[in-house]
Order: C-alpha cells, then structure tokens, then sequence
C-alpha cells in the first residue's frame, strides 16, 4: 500500500479484517471494540434473566483479550495462507473460528469464568450475538471514524 487512503479503500479494510494499517493500533481497536461488545451482551443477557456467562471481572477482561490476540493472529495467519476458502465460505469459517476461540480461551480461565446451561449451546449463542453487535460497531467505526481521515 502505497499510502493510507490505499489502505482505507482497500479490500482488506472494507471488510473489517484490518482496521488500521499499524498492527498495534488495529489490536487497540479491535480490543476496544471486542470490550465493549463483550460486555454489552452479557449486560443484555443478564438483564432479560438468561445469563450466559457466570464470571469474576479480572477473569472477564483477561478472557476478552486472551480472545481477541488469539483471533488477530489465527484471522491473519488465515488471511495469508487460506484466502481461497475464506472467499469460498462468505466468511463463514471465522464463526466457527470465533466458537472455538471462546471455548479454548473458557478452559484457560476455568475458575473466573464460565458459560452456563448448556455450554455449547451458551456459547453459541454468545458467540452470534458478540459477531452482529461488533460487525453494527466495526460498521459504524468504518463510516464514521475511518471516513475522517
């Protein structure tokens, strides 16, 4: 990419897979993002009474950006080897990834934080919910925040 307007118009940066040209700022971004979307499903679920997840704070937090490092590196690793069947699925291969990255990541942090119920349906669900919200937010960060510049 020769300058940064290349790279906001690029395909990669249309389709969220790359929110800003330096690494360590897109990791910001998308931590950010994977923060606030993290917490306001479990807020929405808790309120309507179906909590999903039972957790401690520190656990909750160390979980999301456990996740979210462990999605970056797999997405670009993914990216860079596998595009054909990233183009071929419609993206559908990073669902199944993200499940299986929330199930990793819960066996990691055993003791602060679990899915309730039924895990894997617990986690299914959390795991849709989380992709549309932060799909709504990585939407409106694209119209409004990268339009700016």
């Amino acid at each position: 990419m020769n300058n940064k307007n290349d790279f906001y118009n690029s395909f990669r940066a249309k389709f969220a897979f790359f929110l800003h040209p330096n690494l360590g700022i897109h990791l910001l971004i998308v931590l950010t993002l994977n923060l606030i979307t993290a917490v306001t499903i479990t807020g929405l679920f808790e309120i309507s009474k179906y909590p999903l997840i039972k957790f401690e704070i520190v656990g909750f937090i160390l979980f999301i950006v456990i996740s979210t490092l462990i999605e970056v590196l797999t997405k670009i690793f993914i990216l860079r080897y596998f595009i054909l069947i990233v183009l071929k699925s419609f993206a559908t291969v990073f669902l199944g990834l993200q499940i299986l990255i929330f199930y990793v990541t819960s066996l990691l942090f055993k003791e602060e934080i679990s899915f309730t119920g039924s895990k894997i349906l617990s986690i299914l669900i959390f795991t849709c919910s989380f992709l549309l919200l932060r799909t709504m937010l990585i939407i409106i960060y694209q119209r409004y925040i990268m339009k700016k510049r």
